[in-house]
């Protein structure tokens, strides 16, 4: 009982964490100097936003294919008004991105809870249309440099040494959860997961909830994408986020949030975003090819998995 206690589907990312810090700092007594961990720390900035996101959709049992899609195309939409209308509207430009992750997201909800479409589909068939109307107005080539006002706020720090991409992320993890579990929005995300029968029986919009909650996600996408702009200084709309939807995904998942919904765990996904970016960062330290990233990422899921049921059945 007591082992049951201290280890949970949630928290067992964090003993993954634990062996994957004492793993590099034997390898390498720098891996905790701090200019190591801030850095990765502001790697791992960009994909916990966009994990915050991912949680409220798996919570309801449904998966979103388009967030790196969204994350890119508010990247080019952001840089479109900056080259247009001057560095003056760098607002405009952000605020015009955020409003189109809305946009996308609200559209996905729309089309999976209105027309019954698997949103594992709504989404990949979005991803693929925002890739095309992204190559044919924006093309193939980086959009340049964002404004130094922008990389300034992004690199910059407003708490001692700790860049401000890391506090956006903390500040984002603060609001989910504070959704999660003091709204009664959040109640519904996991009751619908639970049983979206149940929920349509017990008084919740449940249409309305899963289209506000891939709105939601949408947002967060968007300023993933922005910050991910700010924090590398380079506005690369093909390549940033790339991927960043799967790895949303398997940082919820290590975090014990399971793709059949009903229960989501702010603190497990924290720390699932971690995980990721420390995998990678020991990949390189290791002296490994970067593509090893992948067995790593796939023998954790896979050990996660195992120990959250293992000690859930005890």
């Amino acid at each position: 009982m007591r082992t049951r206690r201290l280890i949970t589907q949630y928290n067992s990312v964090y003993l993954i964490l634990f062996l994957i810090c004492a793993a590099a700092f034997i390898n390498n007594r720098a891996f905790f100097a701090f200019d190591n961990v801030n850095t990765m720390l502001r790697q791992a900035s960009s994909l916990g936003v966009v994990t915050m996101g991912t949680i409220f959709v798996i919570a309801t049992g449904c998966v979103d294919l388009s967030v790196a899609a969204i994350l890119q195309m508010s990247i080019g939409i952001f840089m479109l008004f900056v080259k247009r209308l001057g560095e003056g509207a760098l607002l405009y430009g952000i605020l015009a991105s955020l409003a189109f992750g809305v946009a996308i997201g609200v559209i996905n909800g729309f089309i999976v809870t209105r027309y019954k479409v698997q949103s594992f589909l709504t989404t990949l068939f979005t991803a693929a249309i925002l890739g095309g109307v992204m190559r044919l107005v924006m093309g193939v080539t980086p959009m340049g440099v964002p404004p130094a006002a922008l990389v300034n706020a992004i690199k910059g720090s407003l708490i001692g040494e700790m860049s401000n991409s890391v506090l956006m992320f903390i500040v984002v993890a603060i609001v989910a959860l504070v959704l999660l579990r003091k709204t009664v929005w959040g109640r519904k995300v996991e009751l619908i997961g639970l049983n979206p029968t149940a929920a349509h029986f017990a008084g919740v919009d449940v249409e309305r909830t899963i289209t506000i909650t891939f709105g939601f996600n949408g947002v967060l996408a968007a300023i993933a994408g922005i910050m991910s702009a700010g924090y590398i200084g380079f506005a690369d709309q093909m390549t940033l986020g790339s991927g960043m939807e799967m790895d949303a995904l398997v940082a919820a998942v290590l975090g014990g949030n399971f793709l059949g919904g009903g229960k989501a765990s702010v603190i497990g996904a924290v720390g699932g975003a971690l995980a990721i970016t420390l995998i990678i960062n020991i990949v390189i330290l290791f002296g490994f090819d970067i593509r090893f990233q992948y067995i790593v990422k796939g023998v954790l899921l896979l050990s996660v998995t195992y120990a959250a049921l293992f000690f859930n059945r005890r």
